[in-house]
């Protein structure tokens, strides 16, 4: 039976893990080294990394890509990490086990709870307490705003206007009580749906009128109209095309109001 062929999308967001096939990352020196591959690879393929987890046997990287495919960084950076490892261990073969795993992240809720689930991996497998005390995740980057080789800004800028509060939001969430792995699997589900919904041609307008329920109050939000009880249905819309995948700047184009608009909206929906 052959091998199932992944779904691939330019622009998309994507949840890898690849495991060894024992522990590939030795020392403090290998994790830092393959970092290096990540900026080096960055510099010439046209990605952004949004987070990452470097256990002693696998790694999980958050990976935007633009106009490259998922497979043709994931090819690169491992081809160059195996060189690396066989060269310095002085090993022959494979150094990942099989194919890596991919999922793609939609939205922005769902995209939360995947960084979330990234840094907190070492709790999971009970290596810290918290997730700063792991060197070997990209959790301090968002906690000192250092954003060279992971892009921050695109969850920071979800989470509040404001960086400082973005970060305390940050922490709050990184910083609750954890007790065992949330099944991640739920969220790629959810995911799924959202794939779903886009294939069968949903748009923002049929959002915005199922909200409504009305064509004269569907017409008066296009129309720019500021009438008070329109709130409801405007909350209504940004909240469930959010839900959608669709973008902010997507969302707040097609009612004539700024992403950061939809942004605040979004955080005050969520209580932030």
């Amino acid at each position: 039976m052959g091998r199932k062929i992944r779904v691939q999308y330019y622009g998309a967001l994507y949840h890898v893990t690849h495991k060894g096939r024992r522990d590939i990352f030795l020392e403090d020196e290998d994790k830092l080294h393959l970092l290096g591959i990540l900026s080096d690879v960055k510099d010439n393929f046209d990605f952004k990394l949004m987070a990452y987890c470097i256990m002693d046997n696998k790694y999980d990287l958050l990976i935007k890509t633009h106009n490259i495919s998922i497979s043709k960084v994931i090819q690169r950076v491992n081809m160059i990490y195996a060189k690396y490892f066989n060269d310095k261990y002085k090993r022959k073969g494979p150094v990942f086990g099989g194919r890596y795993e991919s999922n793609i992240v939609i939205s922005e809720d769902v995209l939360l709870n995947v960084i979330k689930y990234i840094h907190m991996i070492p709790l999971y497998e009970r290596k810290v307490s918290s997730t700063y005390e792991y060197k070997w995740t990209s959790d301090f980057l968002y906690r000192t705003n250092i954003g060279s080789l992971v892009d921050i800004d695109y969850l920071l800028d979800i989470l509040a206007l404001e960086r400082h509060d973005a970060i305390r939001i940050y922490e709050s969430l990184m910083d609750k009580a954890v007790g065992e792995a949330e099944p991640i699997k739920w969220y790629y589900d959810k995911e799924k749906d959202i794939l779903e919904h886009k294939k069968r041609n949903i748009n923002l307008d049929d959002v915005l009128l199922k909200v409504c329920g009305n064509e004269s109050d569907f017409q008066l939000i296009k129309n720019g109209s500021k009438k008070s009880h329109l709130m409801h249905y405007k909350e209504g819309y940004i909240k469930e095309s959010s839900e959608l995948g669709f973008k902010s700047i997507d969302i707040g184009q097609n009612i004539g109001i700024s992403d950061r608009a939809v942004r605040k909206y979004l955080l005050r929906l969520r209580g932030n």
